[in-house]
């Protein structure tokens, strides 16, 4: 059965300690900042990115995707 969870974060600190909590998936991270994406294959490759700009975090993964959300909060479907 397909999940699919929305998330968005204020801070990529509160972004990374909810992927640190689903990280046993082994996703893949996509990080977006307006129009230019980086992708991420682990967690790890996230660090010294902008702690101030709102993050938006596309996870892929066992079909599951993390996409916006003011604080900690999210959607299962």
């Amino acid at each position: 059965m397909e999940r699919k969870v929305t998330v968005q974060f204020r801070t990529l600190k509160r972004a990374k300690e909810f992927v640190d909590r689903i990280s046993p998936l082994n996703c893949e991270v996509d990080m977006l900042f307006g129009k230019t994406a980086l992708e991420a294959r682990y967690l790890d490759n996230l660090a010294g990115l902008d702690m101030g700009v709102p993050q938006r975090i596309l996870i892929y993964g066992d079909n599951v995707e993390v996409m916006r959300a003011e604080e900690v909060v999210a959607e299962y479907l």
